[in-house]
């Protein structure tokens, strides 16, 4: 059985290195990459980790997802310390800005103006921006309130507590209103809705954020259709390879 100094001065080494170069040929054969992204503190230690995922469809569109980095961000959490932190990462990967079709992030000032600073296209985590909806829709009646009136076999009612569970309805829809009135003109969203054969463009409250969806769907075609013909130049001005004897 081999011992601990060889495992964890060779035999973890070694893995290490064949895994990643296994997932950086994969990463260097995409031709678009989606990155998720998370800064969170630990509740055991003092320290914070920036987590950086990576998300793409091979030519048999099957999907990966490989955890890239879970580094520590040490210092405030500047938009320019995160900036600077990630493009690191992407820099060891050998990942270009423009490979990087979107980035999921959450809400918070800091993450929004990083990516923005970048260059990159990219979005609030839908879980986030729901459970900030959630939070902005009190005030709620408590669990107590709501199960006090009904006694001990579901009789009875109390009108203050309709009231609230109106006031509660009322104030999450606002909230909702709020937080997401954004997504029908996004363009990301917009065109991951045409392109969906549940959906296509059925759902779109206007003619207008219609319109502006078939818009950008194009811009997208065209921005494939610019990069696949380069792609295709640049192939046909490589000289053939020899063959080995």
């Amino acid at each position: 059985m081999p011992s601990r100094h060889y495992i964890v001065e060779k035999g973890i080494p070694a893995l290490h290195t064949k895994v990643r170069e296994q997932v950086q040929r994969h990463l260097k054969e995409a031709t678009s990459i989606a990155l998720t992204t998370d800064l969170w503190s630990s509740g055991v230690a003092p320290m914070s980790l920036l987590i950086l995922t990576a998300h793409w469809i091979d030519s048999s569109f099957t999907l990966h997802n490989v955890v890239l980095h879970a580094s520590e961000l040490r210092g405030s959490h500047t938009s320019m310390r995160i900036r600077n932190a990630i493009e690191e990462m992407l820099a060891k990967w050998d990942i270009d800005n423009d490979k990087v079709h979107v980035v999921m992030r959450d809400n918070a000032a800091n993450m929004k103006k990083a990516f923005a600073d970048m260059g990159v296209q990219s979005l609030g985590c839908f879980a986030h921006t729901l459970q900030l909806v959630v939070i902005q829709g009190g005030p709620r009646p408590s669990m107590h309130a709501l199960c006090q009136p009904m006694g001990a076999y579901g009789e009875g009612s109390c009108e203050s507590t309709d009231a609230g569970i109106k006031t509660m309805k009322r104030t999450l829809l606002e909230a909702v209103t709020e937080r997401f009135d954004y997504a029908e003109t996004e363009p990301i969203y917009s065109v991951a809705t045409l392109v969906d054969p549940r959906y296509k463009d059925r759902f779109f409250t206007s003619p207008d954020h219609q319109e502006l969806a078939k818009e950008a769907l194009i811009r997208e075609v065209e921005i494939m259709e610019r990069k696949r013909k380069a792609g295709s130049e640049v192939s046909a001005e490589e000289p053939p390879r020899k063959s080995p004897r």
